[in-house]
């Protein structure tokens, strides 16, 4: 017979539940502060420099659907099932390309226990404790790769790869939700993504 000398499981089960509780609070609230922030920031680098900031790929779609309206007052025209892809579809799958994996791949790398197989799965769903609110060295490089995919993703076009565009908002949002997901789990990010998406689609944008 073997000994079990870890941590309590229905104590470990007590505070897995917890920080699933908090995540989707903890991502609603990180939504409301990043969108309008990243926003205003995008909304300032297109005013004062020559560069452009914004979603290539969002601009195109809404460029198609809009034609010389201004992108803001034609938000009506985009129908329920567009709506539900840019606030519900996207964000799921994104996040876990993005996130969900790249965070699952980062623990099974760098884990201590060569036998524990379950922190890794584990720690997708309710976050990591490597860190209690910054990151490790490792997760700061996973997450900036990460990052930096994410942003790039949204620049792709029917007309190819968008050079002239700087996804400011997606790059500043991808690593807000690698935080997230680091620290509370897949369901923080995800939240935050969709909140964040929903407000942005209000606004006639997309994260």
């Amino acid at each position: 017979m073997f000994e079990h000398s870890g941590p309590v499981p229905t104590e470990m089960s007590r505070r897995n539940f917890l920080r699933m509780a908090v995540a989707v609070p903890v991502g609603a609230a990180a939504a409301m502060v990043l969108e309008p922030t990243a926003a205003l920031l995008e909304d300032n680098v297109n005013e004062r420099t020559s560069m452009h900031a914004g979603n290539a790929n969002w601009e195109e779609q809404v460029g198609q659907a809009c034609g010389p309206q201004p992108a803001d007052t034609c938000v009506q025209q985009f129908d329920d099932s567009q709506a539900g892809e840019a606030v519900l579809g996207a964000p799921v799958w994104e996040e876990a390309t993005f996130r969900a994996i790249p965070s699952l791949l980062h623990d099974i790398i760098t884990k201590q226990d060569e036998y524990d197989f379950i922190a890794p799965p584990r720690n997708v769903l309710v976050g990591s404790r490597e860190a209690r609110i910054g990151m490790t060295r490792a997760e700061l490089v996973t997450g900036a790769i990460t990052t930096a995919l994410f942003a790039a993703s949204h620049n792709g076009t029917a007309r190819g790869f968008n050079t002239h565009t700087v996804p400011l908002t997606q790059a500043i949002g991808g690593g807000v939700f690698w935080w997230l997901q680091r620290r509370f789990g897949y369901f923080s990010n995800t939240t935050a993504h969709m909140a964040s998406n929903g407000l942005g689609v209000l606004r006639g944008r997309r994260r």
